[in-house]
């Protein structure tokens, strides 16, 4: 169970859509060491990405770049009161 003020919650978990070069299943598996719910749009090739801070961004691109890959864009986005309720009941249900 997880307690937290609306002012805690909207300082948590930023949205980011990141396009790149080659995207694959072995790149998505190790973004997920940066945040959670990663996941790809096969039709834009936009990979979505939920961290727990702004302040993980630079850390992401970066290891993009270690990686090899070109990053043509990055969009960070708070994640709505709604997305982080979905997100919190989901990650408690997978833990249970």
């Amino acid at each position: 169970m997880r307690v937290a003020s609306l002012d805690e919650l909207g300082k948590e978990h930023i949205q980011i859509s990141i396009r790149i070069g080659q995207p694959s299943p072995e790149l998505l598996q190790g973004l997920s060491q940066f945040g959670n719910g990663v996941t790809m749009d096969v039709g834009s090739g936009r990979i979505n990405l939920a961290v727990n801070d702004e302040s993980q961004i630079p850390f992401v691109v970066n290891w993009l770049v270690e990686q090899g890959q070109a990053v043509y864009e990055l969009s960070p986005q708070s994640a709505s009161l709604e997305d982080q309720f979905l997100q919190i009941i989901g990650d408690e249900m997978y833990d249970a």
